[in-house]
């Protein structure tokens, strides 16, 4: 009943309300990512949409985030051949995007400068994501320890021949069902790097990343995949943490057991922030289905921020794939949803830095980024 709530006068982007639901009696969730991929890229095709690159396009994703105002991890510089270079200070409630032209600007240039951008900074650790690359298994990101990662000859060396590897990588989902379109999209993606800054300097505990899953605006469940507890870990709405392994009885029956190990995440009070996060950022895109991946810091609930999010997600939800595929069909079939056109792919649709603190969370303090309080103050 929540989603069916939600999804009565959702405001679904226009360019996301022409999907073709799979003509089959059970239509399953990858059926549907499916169908997402075609239309995307018949949208491309068609109109030159690109609201694609809401996901795919790393840094395109990141500026979304930046202009609506959306807690995440800032960056320092995005590096792009035949585009502006943006940069980004750390002035607040300005246009402070200064641009530097590129047009000329090879992959030699774009690592000579990110070397020279790093050897200037004083707090560490950084990180060098690659733009055009979403695929986990492609190491599209590269950690920089601290500076004498760029000062020691042998270790730049390592750091730009991988900048070249990821450079002429192009990401191919080979073994989904929804390859097909999805590396279409992904072709057309100019590469380039992002250098990211350092989150929460000084903390204690590495952060965890949990997936959510935000159907119709209402956040359905979160994913845990990555580190110490390991396995695969599922967070339910009522607060319950089941634990999935590799056993035959998890594999097949999907009986899972209760995690104790992430058990903290609902027990220090993170979710009421993850899930009002999560659904924000869906209904700012306007899009009816997609994950959006939360970092969360263990003793700080309020620390949490948005780190990416995803079309296609490949995550395992166990017995509830059934379930998500049928309500994300279902919002098609009913149109009870609003229909609304901003004139811009969802990217590119920007309402302003302050947008999500004032008119979203609306000043309240558990729910903004720390820097945002400023904004309110103001």
């Amino acid at each position: 009943p929540f989603v069916l709530h939600s999804m009565d006068g959702y405001p679904l982007h226009a360019h996301f309300s022409t999907i073709k639901l799979p003509e089959l009696s059970r239509i399953s969730f990858h059926d549907m990512i499916k169908a997402r991929g075609e239309m995307l890229l018949e949208n491309l095709e068609k109109h030159g949409w690109e609201d694609y690159k809401i996901e795919k396009d790393k840094c395109e994703m990141f500026k979304f985030l930046k202009n609506n105002g959306l807690p995440h991890v800032d960056w320092l510089k995005i590096y792009r051949p035949g585009e502006r270079v943006q940069k980004i200070t750390k002035e607040i409630g300005k246009d402070s995007n200064s641009t530097f032209s590129s047009s000329s600007m090879t992959l030699k240039g774009i690592t000579s400068q990110m070397r020279e951008l790093i050897k200037k900074q004083k707090e560490f650790p950084l990180y060098i994501k690659s733009c055009h690359i979403t695929t986990g298994a492609a190491k599209s990101v590269r950690k920089i320890h601290n500076i004498s990662d760029v000062t020691t000859e042998s270790s730049w060396v390592a750091i730009v021949d991988w900048a070249q590897r990821m450079w002429r990588y192009r990401s191919n989902d080979w073994e989904r069902v929804w390859a097909e379109s999805f590396n279409v999209l992904c072709s057309r993606i100019n590469p380039g790097f992002m250098v990211q800054k350092p989150w929460k300097i000084g903390r204690q505990e590495y952060p965890e990343e949990i997936k959510v899953e935000v159907i119709w605006g209402r956040a359905y469940l979160a994913f845990v995949s990555t580190g110490k507890c390991g396995g695969d870990s599922l967070i339910l709405r009522d607060g319950s943490v089941m634990k999935y392994t590799g056993s035959l009885s998890q594999n097949i029956l999907h009986k899972g057991t209760p995690d104790d190990c992430y058990r903290w995440i609902v027990d220090e009070g993170h979710l009421p922030r993850v899930w009002f996060m999560a659904e924000s950022a869906a209904r700012l895109m306007g899009i009816d289905a997609i994950r959006i991946d939360v970092f969360v810091l263990k003793g700080n609930p309020m620390a949490s921020v948005i780190n990416e999010d995803s079309l296609s997600s490949g995550a395992e939800y166990r017995w509830h794939f059934p379930h998500m595929a049928e309500l994300w069909a279902l919002g098609h079939k009913l149109k009870k949803y609003r229909i609304v056109d901003p004139g811009v792919d969802s990217h590119k649709w920007w309402r302003g830095r302050d947008f999500y603190s004032r008119h979203v969370a609306h000043c309240n303090e558990t729910l903004i980024a720390s820097h945002s309080q400023m904004i309110c103050d103001s």
